[in-house]
């Protein structure tokens, strides 16, 4: 725990403007590793796969859709709560 108090101190005392371009450095980073697991089932050959009676593409397709919508949800509910 001494050691996260220690950056969230550092944090607190560096400038705004490095809090920003942190921020944004850890958004683009944490996209750029998402968009590595998404990118590979769009490529894919799904030709003989069935899942529930849907071929494979089009349900990874409906699966990451609905996450992403779920997660826009809970994205809303948590941000309108603070």
């Amino acid at each position: 725990m001494l050691y996260s108090s220690s950056i969230a101190y550092r944090l607190s005392k560096s400038s705004q403007l490095l809090r920003i371009i942190l921020a944004g450095l850890t958004a683009f980073t944490a996209y750029f590793c998402i968009y590595a697991f998404r990118k590979p089932f769009t490529a894919g050959l799904y030709a003989d796969a069935v899942i529930w009676g849907v071929q494979m593409k089009i349900a990874l397709v409906m699966a990451q859709v609905a996450g992403y919508a779920l997660s826009k949800f809970i994205g809303i509910r948590v941000i309108a709560s603070l």
